[in-house]
This record gives structure tokens, sequence and C-alpha cells, in this order.
């Protein structure tokens, strides 16, 4: 969920997953390989982003199409990569990261 789109009041009894946190998962761990390996990050900006929408695509679809991907980063910019490389590490990460989705 966008924090910035979203009340406070609207989490009371619901857990919240920083960042900081979600890095301690192996599945952090595979996309942040896939992201490296296919150049999905350049200058960072966008990464938090795109790692924390590509995590609940595959959580709810471990094995999205290329369409499926794109459908899902479609609320964050990025302004350095063309996407393509974003996408590419996305579905890397679905087939690298078998059976933690």
């Amino acid at each position: 969920v966008n924090s910035c789109l979203l009340p406070i009041a609207n989490v009371m009894g619901h857990e919240i997953i920083t960042l900081e946190e979600f890095k301690k998962t192996k599945q952090f761990k595979v996309l942040e390989m896939c992201f490296a390996d296919e150049g999905g990050s350049q200058c960072g900006f966008c990464t938090p982003g795109m790692i924390f929408a590509s995590q609940s695509l595959l959580a709810s679809n471990p094995h999205p199409n290329e369409e499926e991907v794109r459908e899902a980063l479609s609320g964050n910019l990025c302004r350095c990569t063309g996407y393509q490389s974003i996408v590419n590490a996305v579905l890397r990460a679905s087939k690298e990261g078998e059976g933690l989705w």
C-alpha cells in the first residue's frame, strides 16, 4: 500500500512491514539479486516502490507473464531504466525464487 495514500487509522490492528524489515527475508534477497543482475536499479529513487510492488505481485501470482508484471508496476515511475530491465528482474525473480511466493 502506498503509505502516502492511507490514513493511519486504517492500519490499526494490521501488521506493517517496512523495507528495513523486508530486507531480512529470503524474498527480498532474491528480488535484490535479480534487480542487480538485470540492471533494474540505477539511481535507486524508485527501487523501494518497485521492490514492494514486485513482492505484492509475486505473493499473489508467483508466475506472472510480462503483461501482468507491467500492470503491477504501473503505479511506480522510473526515469532511468526504461522499465524493461525491471520487468526482466521480476520475471527472473519468479523463477529464481520458486517456492518462496
